[in-house]
This record gives C-alpha cells, structure tokens and sequence, in this order.
C-alpha cells in the first residue's frame, strides 16, 4: 500500500535501492499544520509522534524530522518528542523547565520553536502529556493503596493522600510550571 491517510497524517512508505542496498523509508506528513502556526489540537500530534516511534524498530534507527525551514515546526515536534521520551522513561529532572530545553535546543540548532504560538502548543501538549501521565500514576496508586488498605486498615484518607503525593513529588513533576 503506497500511502495511508489518517486524521492528519499521511504516511507514505517507499523502498530505496542504492547499488546492492535497500532501505525502507516511512514519511509521516502532517498535513494540518500551518507555517509559522499551530495545529487545531493536540491529540493528532500525539498520534503522529506515537506512529513514528511505532516505525522505529530499536533506539539506533534514525528518525529525520523536517518542516520547510527545519525551524518552528520542526522544533516543536522535537521538544514535544523529547520530553514524552524523558516522560516515558521516568528520567524526566527535579527541575525540568521547558524554556531551558527550548533555549538547549537552540544551541544546536536555532529558531527552533518560531513563534509565541508554537512555543505556546509545545508547553499545552507537554502539560498535556503531563496531566495524563499523573492521573495514569494516580490510577496505579490507587490501585495499590486498595492492596495495601487490606493489609493495614489502619490507614486513613490524609495518610494515603501524603503518600500519593509523595509518590509525585519523587518523580519530580511538581515543577513542571515553576521554571
């Protein structure tokens, strides 16, 4: 199948033969996004990161990502992709700030992130990604307040929600706001 369309997102897959070599190249092509704008919402960002990452075999396949100028788009997906790695991998820092990673990425390659609008979606997505990770995190407390209820039911309400927060704060998300 040469291309699939999807909400907005087209992937086209090719296969390229140079000499005795070939390789498979997957284009995922978000077709929603305006120059120096931003999408109408997040989840289709999020679909598209997570059906690149889907292509991915392992870490050591390359993942080339490119708008027209390699700038505003470009660097917002890469901000987003980055932090939802970090997010992914529990190695996101105490003192995480989204300006500091945008102004990192700078240095190695600038404008990334153009405008207050592109700079304004990345933060809405990455508290997004957020949001969702804590209420997953609180789902799974919950769950293991429930067993641990059985064992000790001597455990009130204010115990629990001390240890729920801890159980945040220990993952450093409380400053995600405050940089």
């Amino acid at each position: 199948e040469p291309f699939t369309v999807y909400c907005a997102c087209i992937v086209t897959i090719n296969t390229l033969t140079f000499f005795q070599c070939s390789r498979t190249l997957k284009q995922l092509h978000y077709v929603n996004w305006p120059d120096h704008g931003v999408p109408d919402s997040i989840p289709p960002i999020l679909d598209m990161l997570h059906d690149m990452r889907s292509f991915q075999a392992h870490e050591d396949v390359p993942i080339c990502i490119h708008c027209s100028a390699g700038c505003g788009r470009t660097g917002a997906l890469c901000v987003i992709d980055y932090t939802w790695n970090l997010l992914k991998n529990n190695m996101i820092a105490s003192n995480f700030c989204i300006f500091d990673l945008v102004q990192n990425m700078r240095t190695q390659r600038p404008s990334v992130v153009q405008t207050k609008e592109q700079y304004e979606l990345v933060y809405r997505t990455i508290k997004f990604l957020f949001e969702r990770y804590l209420e997953i995190m609180d789902s799974q407390t919950c769950q293991n307040e429930v067993g641990d209820a059985k064992i000790s039911s001597g455990r009130d309400a204010e115990t629990l929600f001390s240890v729920r927060l801890f159980k945040i704060a220990a993952l450093g998300q409380g400053n995600i706001v405050n940089c």
